[in-house]
């Protein structure tokens, strides 16, 4: 074949068929070249249906790269840390593909667009640094190179951004980045040159958690050319002792100063360098030359990211910005593009714990007159509340009175989803005044917040000043609490994770009490011992072998060699019962039914707890579902042997019998006996939820923390090392052995097996075939401690909570018009706190219980807008206690205790809206108008003066009782007694308003009652005045039956009696009737019969219906020459001889 080629090959053509020939062959180029164009313009579009029919590639592929449309997608590779005041822009690179089949690609693409659309979409994800999709997005890459992500699905940590190959799912490009790690404050937004610029700083791990060892370093460079460094290395950035804690604390994690700036804008960068990265953020400050100039630079709105941002001042209508604000150029300004210069320094915490409640304090220097509104901005889920008397004598070392500077009362209103906190100032030049709140920001971390700028608003809506940074809050990991769950109630409660399932921290794991929670397991879950020889048995006489020299035999009373052999290994669980381990991350407010909890008697806290028993004389362990396994003894089976043996007989030839051989073995076997393998423990109560609605978090709880004990909460010691087993009857049983052993075993070494024949004749010693030993072993002490997890066990402390709703004068309807308004509540011995109403009008406060028998005050500190206020009586539990409108309310919450002036003094907060002007233990003065409420079933026993003010009345609700026995009361309005009420009137009394009404009972031992103005005693209650009298020119109408123990029912001046209805007055005593105007009565009843008394008639007197007087009483008319008129009829007293004189 081959020499046929050469000859084609060589082969001269003619020249017509060679030119044919070579056209040809140009042809056939073209056309491959044509093919060829044609098949790299088609192979893409058909790629994806090839790799339809390809095996789908399973593993991930990180890629450097996308090619998609002739071009080449990757990621810039180098670490992107944001702050949370910053958009989250992650850039890309984008390069045109210049390679054959990109520039196709990009052709092809081009075409298909002409003829219709193409898909253009790229999916991306956002992953946290713990592997969870937290976004998915698609994105159109003709809008690349910069794709902007959502901040409100961040948390401060690491992340992922993921952008897929459209062709295949399982390829990729990433690029890592932070967001919220790094944090730093500056106490003012703008200097004054040649003050002192103080710097804090927090830093979060990848995982939110604070760290306190990081490499920082601040850059700071001036718009005037000046440029510093600080650093932890050079030691100008200092570490605090209090950063490793996780408890409330004012101080920095981080702090540096900075002196002698000259004016300027300073932009900072700041590094940090951690076990998992370098981080990196910039930021700025500002220093004006004088005070008379502001910032350098026009306030705009910086701080925009969603959910997290400063509030937009744009965004409160019809406010205008000031000329100054916006930067107006125009020579009229004269402020060369600055806002209005108010010194203002700022200072709270910047690296926040979230069950704590933290101030913000300003310290305002007016640098001109300013008259309007403050305003400061925080996100809507924060808690708000004012500084107590305490706090603000801590902070500024005054009161919160405006001549102290400190400004008053705090307005908080809502909008979207933030709260806007408004002060009114009236500000003079030169003058310092103090701005202050209080913020609890929700238990979710890690979390990141900016709250401010704070602005000034003049009265014409103007922004004079406005600060030109964000104050940054980076919340650190709060403690998780941990409770159980019984799987036969179902899957666990919502927004709880069981850290006991697969995987979990506690998945086949007991918690052992710990100081600190252990970041790995101890423990095994197996044991075995080590056994060592003690002695063994010999071995017996055959007696029948012969004797002489030949074969020989084990001689009698021989011995082996022990050899060890096993163990059995052995669980180390006792009796247990696993429980699913339930995490709720912080402090839940509300237990959910069925969740169980640990306690420390047999005594639970309320009805909504139920004794768990099912896990009686049974250990605590972890695990995915619920069931009892484990075993409080144990034994093991051992095994050894005995090794061939020295010792022999010698034997001569003979008749045949079976001998063991000389060096014959036994096996040896047997159970040691049983021991108690019970790691150290205490007996414990568990309880579960019955309540459908769940519960609160009662006092005397015991949770298990993966931290330090939170606030509030106090670590049960005693359980360090200690394992926790269930008792519902009984608490604190306790043992500590972590260790055991077993009583020596005797182990059974049966005949060998092993044998050979002898003589018999004549009979002789040696051992026979079927000898047996005995061998004594002892057993070493190993741990049998099971695997588990230190924990902290921690105990609620005696915590109560104060609760109720701000209701109007009807005392029923709450008033809604308050929320944002500041309670303040003062126990006496402990704080004060101010809690902010919400907007169902109701408020919430929790705190150190009291010692019982302790005062609480509490009362709307609203500058007046809203009055009423309460004093009670603490026993040490929980607390509801609705306020009314316009009135002062007495109570005790302690059962058979009254509340007396004592109590009210010792939470007298001097606040006028606290309802008591004066108060001392001599006696008590109510607000001018403010009725003096006595709560129902209580005792208000002031032992001192009662006075109310202006038309205040005095109301006894049901079945309460108060005194009035000491010095001289005035009831400025009325007097009213409710149904079982007992008003015990014992001095001199002055009811101002005219009206006694009792559908309880009024009693007296003495001193006269003054009605002071015209009115109405009745209401169908037991009413007993000592003396009564009504004086000037007032009427009391008597409208239902009345006594006057003490004989005296006078009127002066032209003041009267009159009646409505059919009462009885009842007059026993000597005394006068009457004296001013006309008595006109009802019923009279002089006298009880059993004293001798004298009734004198002073001014008319009218009986309208029945007069009736008792032997041995008189009824004088004395002078009056009207005399007695108009009644019915005398009835006398038929047991005895009855008499009356008309004088």
């Amino acid at each position: 074949m081959w020499e046929n080629y050469k000859i084609v090959k060589n082969m001269k053509l003619p020249k017509t068929e060679y030119r044919k020939s070579k056209a040809n062959s140009k042809f056939l180029k073209k056309l491959k070249l044509l093919i060829a164009t044609i098949f790299l313009l088609l192979l893409p579009a058909f790629l994806p249906l090839f790799n339809s029919f390809l095996p789908t590639q399973e593993e991930p592929e990180r890629l450097s790269a996308l090619q998609i449309s002739g071009k080449t997608i990757s990621p810039n590779n180098y670490d992107l840390t944001f702050k949370v005041t910053e958009d989250v822009k992650i850039p890309l690179k984008i390069n045109k593909d210049n390679s054959t089949l990109g520039r196709v690609s990009s052709f092809i693409d081009k075409a298909v667009t002409v003829f219709g659309s193409t898909d253009t979409t790229l999916n991306a994800k956002v992953f946290n640094g713990k592997g969870k999709i937290i976004d998915s997005f698609d994105l159109d890459y003709n809008d690349l190179p910069e794709i902007t992500l959502n901040p409100e699905k961040l948390v401060p940590g690491k992340y992922i951004l993921r952008i897929f190959d459209p062709d295949n799912p399982n390829r990729f490009i990433e690029q890592d980045f932070t967001w919220g790690v790094l944090a730093i404050n500056t106490n003012k937004s703008v200097y004054k040159e040649g003050e002192t610029v103080k710097l804090v700083i927090a830093v979060l791990d990848d995982d939110g958690n604070m760290v306190c060892d990081a490499l920082l370093r601040i850059k700071i460079q001036a718009s005037e050319g000046q440029a510093y460094t600080l650093s932890t290395e050079d030691g100008n950035i200092q570490v605090s002792e209090w950063c490793t804690k996780k408890e409330y604390t004012l101080i920095p994690d981080y702090s540096a100063t900075l002196s002698g700036v000259k004016s300027g804008v300073y932009e900072m960068q700041l590094t940090a360098e951690t076990k998992n990265g370098v981080y990196t953020i910039t930021d700025s400050f500002e220093v004006a030359s004088t005070q008379e100039e502001g910032p350098l630079s026009p306030v705009t709105n910086r701080e925009s990211i969603n959910g997290h941002s400063g509030f937009n001042p744009e965004s409160i209508q019809n406010i205008s910005i000031d000329s100054r604000f916006r930067g107006n150029d125009s020579s009229e300004s004269g402020n060369d593009n600055r806002q209005s210069f108010f010194d203002i320094e700022r200072i709270s915490a910047t690296r926040i714990f979230p069950e704590s409640a933290y101030p913000m304090m300003f310290d305002v220097t007016a640098t001109e007159d300013f008259k309007g509104t403050v305003t400061e901005t925080v996100p809507a889920s924060f808690k708000i509340s004012g500084l107590s008397l305490y706090e603000l004598d801590e902070y500024f070392g005054h009161s919160d009175f405006e001549d102290d500077g400190v400004i008053v009362p705090l307005k908080i209103t809502e909008k979207d989803d933030k709260k806007i906190l408004e002060w009114q100032g009236d500000w003079k030049k030169g003058q310092i005044y103090h701005l202050h709140y209080k913020y609890q920001t929700p238990n979710i971390s890690p979390e990141f917040y900016t709250v401010g700028p704070l602005k000034l608003i003049n009265h014409k809506s103007e922004i004079v000043y406005q600060d030109i940074r964000s104050w940054s809050l980076a919340i650190d990991v709060a403690t998780t609490m941990i409770l159980l769950w019984d799987t036969g109630n179902g899957t666990i409660p919502a927004g709880w994770t069981c850290i006991s399932c697969s995987g979990g921290a506690y998945e086949n794991i007991y918690p052992r009490g710990a100081s600190a929670y252990g970041s790995s397991t101890a423990g095994t879950a197996q044991h075995t011992h080590t056994q060592t020889h003690v002695s063994q048995t010999v071995a017996g006489d055959g007696s029948n072998f012969d004797a002489g020299s030949g074969e020989t035999t084990a001689a009698t009373g021989h011995t082996h060699t022990y050899s060890a052999g096993t163990v059995e290994s052995k669980d180390n669980d006792p009796a247990y019962r696993t429980l699913n381990f339930i995490k709720s991350t912080g402090l839940p407010s509300t237990i959910p039914q069925n969740v169980i909890a640990i306690f420390d008697s047999a005594t639970l806290p309320n009805s909504d707890w139920t004794a768990y028993s099912a896990i009686d004389s049974k250990f605590l362990k972890g695990g995915a579902a619920t069931a009892n396994a484990g075993s409080d003894t144990h034994t093991h089976t051992v095994s050894g042997s005995l090794l061939g043996n020295a010792g022999s007989y010698s034997l001569q030839g003979g008749d045949a019998e079976l001998g063991p051989t000389l060096t014959h073995t036994h096996s040896c076997s047997g159970t040691n006996s049983s021991t108690d393998n019970k790691p150290p423990y205490y007996e414990v109560v568990f309880a579960y939820v019955n309540n459908a609605s769940g519960t609160t978090l009662p006092s005397g709880l015991i949770a298990m923390f993966d931290d330090t004990a939170p606030t509030n909460w106090t670590r049960v010691s005693a359980w360090d090392g200690y394992f926790i087993r269930g008792n519902s009857s009984a608490y604190g049983a306790n043992a500590n052995t972590s260790t055991h052993t077993h009583t020596n075993l005797a182990l059974s070494c049966p005949a060998t097996s092993t044998s050979q024949s002898y003589d018999t004749a004549p009979s002789n010693g040696g051992s026979p075939l079927s000898h047996t030993h005995t061998d004594t072993v002892s057993f070493d002490t190993p741990s049998h401690l099971p695997v588990y997890r230190d924990t902290v066990f921690a105990k609620r402390d005696n915590i109560i909570t104060i609760s109720g709703y701000i209701r109007l004068a009807d005392e029923s309807t709450a008033d809604t018009t308050e929320s944002g308004t500041l309670m303040n509540i003062t126990v006496e011995g402990g704080s004060t706190y101010t809690p902010a109403i919400d907007a169902n009008g109701f408020y919430t406060q929790t705190f150190a219980t009291p010692t019982s028998g302790n005062a609480i005050l509490v009362f709307v500190n609203d500058g007046g807008d809203y009055e009423g206020s309460a004093v009670t009586v603490s026993d040490g539990a929980d607390i509801s206690l609705d306020l009314y409108e316009d009135r002062f309310i007495a109570r005790s919450d302690k059962s058979a205790t009254s509340i007396v002036l004592q109590d009210i003094v010792d939470v007298d907060s001097a606040d006028a809206d606290d309802l008591i002007p004066t108060v001392t233990t001599g006696g008590i003065t109510i607000a001018s108008g403010k009725e003096l409420h006595i709560y129902t079933g209580d005792t208000f026993d002031p032992g001192g003066t009662v006075t109310t003010q202006t038309a205040g009345n005095l109301h006894l609700d049901d079945s309460s009782v108060m005194y009035l026995d000491t010095a001289t009361n005035t009831i400025a309005g009325d007097i009213t007694i409710d149904t079982s009420a007992n008003l015990h009137i014992d001095t001199n009394t002055t009811v101002s308003g005219g009206d006694i009404t009792a559908t309880g009972t009024l009693s007296s031992s003495g001193g006269t009652v003054t009605m002071g103005a015209t009115g109405t005693i009745g209401g169908g209650g037991s009413i007993t005045f000592t003396d009564l009298t009504v004086s000037d020119t007032f009427t009391t109408t008597i409208s239902s039956s009345i006594t006057v123990s003490g004989g005296d029912m006078s009127s002066t001046g032209t003041s009267a009696y009159s009646y409505s209805g059919t009462p009885t007055v009842t007059i026993n005593g000597t005394g006068n009737l009457g004296g001013g105007g006309t008595t006109s009565l009802y019923n009279l009843i002089i006298g009880d019969g059993d004293n001798s008394q004298t009734t004198t008639v002073a001014s008319t007197l009218i009986i309208n219906n029945d007069l009736n007087i008792y032997a041995t009483e008189t009824l004088a008319m004395g002078t009056n020459n009207d005399g007695l008129r108009n009644f019915d009829r005398l009835q006398p007293d038929h047991r005895k001889r009855h008499q009356y004189r008309l004088c």
